[in-house]
């Protein structure tokens, strides 16, 4: 069994891989830490798994900004399981505000 989402912090960056969202296709966000209360989604790509084209009506179907939340989410809980390690491999670039802040501070504006 595939896990739907991977999740790689390195330094400054993480990259989260969405397996599950169109049918024979990758998404990748990488987000990069500014600093322990802002983290930026530098960029969305869309790789083919197979040689399949991407269509117009699927490029429609992808939501960003729920995809956007999805991801911080889940680096959230992959923080939880383990702050220490997470700190560690993100070289000292801690998040210290829980990920859900994020979210309501992005609503208030």
């Amino acid at each position: 069994m595939r896990k739907s989402i991977n999740i790689t912090p390195k330094g400054k960056y993480i990259k989260v891989e969405f397996y599950k969202v169109l049918k024979n296709h990758l998404i990748i966000l990488i987000f990069e830490i500014v600093n322990p209360y802002q983290m930026i989604c530098t960029s969305l790509k869309i790789e083919n798994i197979n040689d399949f084209e991407l269509s117009s009506t699927q490029i429609r179907q992808i939501n960003t900004h729920t995809l956007i939340k999805r991801g911080l989410k889940s680096i959230n809980s992959y923080k939880n399981i383990d702050k220490f390690e997470f700190n560690k491999i993100t070289k000292g670039c801690r998040v210290t505000k829980s990920i859900d802040n994020y979210t309501r501070l992005g609503h208030k504006r």
